[in-house]
């Protein structure tokens, strides 16, 4: 699963539109539908970004074997 995937598939389960998560982001609209689409990268701050928007860890984002169901809340603070 490429990041774009995780970041849509964290936004669907935190029940938040493209339109929330660019605005917590601070990112457009219009980046976030290209990342999540696969036509475009987010630099690391950006992608810092969105991780705090989402509240999880950068790590999750970028780690396909990693869940952020199996981190500990010591480690989900710790890596955010």
């Amino acid at each position: 699963m490429i990041v774009g995937e995780r970041i849509k598939m964290f936004r669907a389960e935190k029940k938040l539109t493209l339109r929330d998560l660019s605005k917590k982001a601070d990112i457009s609209i219009s980046f976030l539908s290209d990342i999540e689409n696969g036509r475009s990268n987010p630099s690391l701050e950006r992608l810092k970004d969105i991780a705090a928007a989402l509240n999880v860890p950068i790590i999750v984002l970028l780690d396909e074997n990693i869940n952020n169901k199996e981190l500990s809340p010591e480690q989900k603070i710790k890596n955010a």
